[in-house]
């Protein structure tokens, strides 16, 4: 299982108010290659350039990216067109504590 939500503007304070962020993609399978997933959403999500928004995934795949490996705020990747932030790591969806 995999859920996208996203919002404009930053994520604190966010985490765990649904009400604040908008889903973008919602599967019950997909599939691996090579490690990695790729998902094609049902519908396209037009961000604002040199604007900021916060994506939310909720995932039950065999993969993660957790804080104590990339710190909060740290740059993950970036491309031309768009820069990649490690947000904070949840246990669960909307609920559950903050690591």
């Amino acid at each position: 299982r995999a859920k996208i939500y996203y919002k404009s503007g930053a994520h604190p304070g966010y985490e765990r108010d649904s009400s604040s962020w908008t889903m973008a993609f919602n599967t019950s399978s997909a599939v691996a290659s090579n490690g990695s997933y790729a998902f094609d959403l049902q519908e396209m999500i037009f961000l604002d350039a040199d604007s900021e928004y916060s994506f939310f995934v909720v995932s039950s795949l065999d993969t993660n990216e957790v804080n104590s490996t990339y710190p909060e705020g740290t740059l993950y990747k970036q491309t031309d067109d768009l820069e990649y932030y490690i947000g904070k790591s949840m246990h669960s969806e909307f609920v559950g504590c903050l690591l």
